[in-house]
C-alpha cells in the first residue's frame, strides 16, 4: 500500500515538475528582473550555496529600501527556508527556520498595511510553498494549507498564469489526501484536470490522478 501510493506520488511529481517550479519564478515574471533571476537560481533544481548567498545578499539589501521593500522581503524569507534545508546541526536549521518564520512575520504586517490584493496573494503564495515544507513538528502545516487555499482563491480572482494555479493545487490536492482529507483532495485533483489544455492531456491527468479522484472513503 505505502509502496503504490510512493510510485503514485512519483509520477504525479514528474509530470507536474517543470510547471510547479516555473509557479514560483511566474509569481516574479512583473518584479525586478535581476531579482527574478536571482531568486529562481537560488531556489531552482540547480541551486548551490554560492546562488544562495547571492539572492540573500540581494534580498536583505533590498528589504528595507521603498515602498515595495517587504516584497524583498518575502522572497528573502524564502530564501533562508532553503538554507534551513541544506543547514547540516540541528540547532542550525532551527535558527535558519526561525528566521524565515519572523520575516514572514514582518511582511505579513507589511502586507496588511498595504491593503493590495496582489501582495496578498505574493504573501500567501510564498508563506504557503515555504512552511508546507516544514517539519511536522514546528506545527505550521495549518498555516501552510489555510495559506495556500487562499493563493488558490487569489489566483484565480486576480486571472494568474495557469501554472501557478496549477502548482499550488498540486500541493494542496497531495496533502489533503495525506491528511485523509479526501473531499478537498479531490476538489483539487479536479481542478488540475479541469486545467488540461487538451482532452489527451486531460486524459494523462485522470490517470495520474485516478487514486485521488476515486478514492473511497470507506478504504
Amino acid at each position: 500500500m505505502k509502496q503504490n501510493q510512493g510510485c503514485f506520488r512519483i509520477i504525479l511529481f514528474f509530470i507536474v515538475l517543470s510547471l510547479f517550479q516555473a509557479s514560483y519564478s511566474a509569481v516574479t515574471e512583473d518584479f525586478n528582473v535581476d531579482g527574478v533571476e536571482l531568486y529562481r537560481e537560488a531556489v531552482g533544481p540547480k541551486s548551490n550555496k554560492e546562488k544562495i548567498e547571492a539572492a540573500e545578499k540581494y534580498f536583505t539589501q533590498h528589504s528595507t529600501i521603498g515602498n515595495d521593500s517587504f516584497r524583498y522581503k518575502l522572497r528573502l524569507a524564502s530564501i533562508i527556508s532553503i538554507k534551513a534545508r541544506n543547514a547540516f546541526w540541528p540547532n542550525e536549521k532551527l535558527d535558519f527556520v526561525n528566521k524565515s518564520i519572523n520575516l514572514f512575520s514582518e511582511t505579513k504586517r507589511d502586507v496588511e498595511s498595504a491593503n493590495n490584493k496582489f501582495y496578498q496573494y505574493e504573501f500567501y503564495y510564498f508563506r504557503g510553498h515555504t512552511m508546507i515544507n516544514f517539519p511536522d513538528f514546528l506545527k505550521k502545516e495549518n498555516i501552510a494549507l489555510e495559506d495556500l487555499d487562499n493563493a488558490y482563491e487569489l489566483a484565480v480572482a486576480l486571472k494568474r498564469p495557469q501554472k501557478e494555479i496549477l502548482g499550488t493545487s498540486v500541493t494542496l490536492a497531495l496533502k489533503y489526501f495525506d491528511n485523509k482529507e479526501y473531499t478537498k483532495a479531490r476538489k483539487f485533483a479536479e481542478i488540475i484536470v479541469n486545467m488540461a489544455e487538451d482532452e489527451t492531456q486531460a486524459k494523462e491527468y485522470r490517470k495520474v490522478l485516478k487514486k485521488i479522484i476515486e478514492y473511497k472513503e470507506t478504504q
